[in-house]
């Protein structure tokens, strides 16, 4: 079945479940793809980002509610680090694996092509 404009415009985003126990029994965070807006500002911030501060900032374009909307903004990225570098990096690497942007991915999908 072809997919008309409208169909696509208003189409859900899937969400991504990801347990967080490290804040309590149960937690999880969701997680949607990155928009193209999103992916825009999070390459623009380049020479701003390096270690925890690129999964903090993926986090915060990325974590949102059932209703897909974001939790986070660009102005929670230092309380977004005080959570703690094991869990704000666990969760941007799962950004990285639902935006396909984890190593090893690119490769995946052209021998799966």
């Amino acid at each position: 079945m072809l997919v008309n404009r409208e169909a696509f415009l208003t189409a859900p985003v899937k969400l991504h479940r990801e347990p967080t126990p490290e804040l309590w029994e149960g937690a999880e965070v969701l997680l949607r793809p990155l928009s193209v807006a999103a992916l825009v500002e999070f390459l623009g911030a380049g020479d701003a980002l390096g270690g925890a501060e690129t999964f903090s900032r993926l986090l915060a374009l990325s974590a949102c509610d059932e209703a897909g909307r974001l939790i986070f903004t660009v102005a929670d990225l230092d309380a977004i680090n005080a959570q703690g570098f094991d869990l704000v990096k666990r969760l941007g690497e799962a950004c990285m694996r639902l935006n396909g942007m984890a190593a090893g991915q690119d490769a995946e999908a052209v021998k799966n092509s």
